[in-house]
This record gives C-alpha cells, sequence and structure tokens, in this order.
C-alpha cells in the first residue's frame, strides 16, 4: 500500500513538473481574423502568395496546441509576419478614369467655373455687408 502511494506521488510531482503554462496566441487569433475579411481578389499575384504562405504559416501555430510559453516567440513572430503580409498586400493597378477629370490639388470638373474660395469670399462679403447695414439703422 505505501508502494502504490509513493508511485503516486511520484506520478503527480512528475505531472506537475511537466505542466506548462500555454502560449498567448490571442495576437496571433486577431491577426488571423483580419486575415480571413481580406479579399485576395483585389491584390496582385505575387503579393497574395506572400499573404497566403504567411496565413498558412499562422493557421499552423495557431493549430499547435503543444505550444508553451517558452514559445510565445514563435508565436509573436507568425502574428507579426501575418501583420506585415497584410500590409504590403499591393493593390491592382486602378482601372483608369476620365480624362476629363482633374487631378491634384482642385476638385473635380463637375461644369462649374467658379473656385470654392470665390464664392466663399463672396458669401462672407455679402453677410459683412448685412451686419454694416443693420448696425447703421
Amino acid at each position: 500500500m505505501q508502494g502504490d502511494v509513493e508511485e503516486a506521488v511520484e506520478a503527480l510531482l512528475n505531472a506537475m513538473l511537466n505542466l506548462r503554462f500555454k502560449a498567448d496566441k490571442s495576437v496571433l487569433a486577431n491577426a488571423l481574423a483580419k486575415a480571413s475579411l481580406i479579399d485576395t481578389a483585389a491584390y496582385t499575384v505575387e503579393s497574395v502568395q506572400n499573404f497566403n504562405a504567411a496565413q498558412a504559416a499562422a493557421e499552423a501555430v495557431m493549430k499547435n496546441e503543444a505550444l508553451s510559453k517558452d514559445d510565445q516567440a514563435q508565436v509573436n513572430k507568425a502574428a507579426a509576419d501575418l501583420n506585415e503580409a497584410i500590409y504590403n498586400l499591393v493593390p491592382k493597378a486602378a482601372v483608369q478614369g476620365d480624362a476629363t477629370m482633374q487631378t491634384g490639388g482642385s476638385s473635380a470638373k463637375t461644369g462649374d467655373t467658379t473656385p470654392i474660395a470665390v464664392a466663399f469670399a463672396a458669401i462672407t462679403l455679402a453677410g459683412a455687408c448685412f451686419f454694416i447695414k443693420k448696425r447703421n439703422r
């Protein structure tokens, strides 16, 4: 009977020594959730290939239940690599727009010829004249 107790105590002590805290995968889970929302059809083939490779590696790390606190660097690297791949996705070339559209600092051609600054100045001047007339009465 004493031998059974000592054996059970030994097994329990070994099990307690082998207990490890699991790696925190919350950042990786967030990166995978963000990645799942991305429509890869809008990006170049090369950047999508890099993204898919990073996503597959991150999913493999996420599924690995044996990772402990000691393996946290591996989890963090997978999350960082996936976030970098998301950031480095390159949009496909935009469709060429109408040649009559203006580019740069001014507004698009809408048919009006009066710049907005002139219209604003006219409204401000009219308001000032109204208040001056009202005060002079």
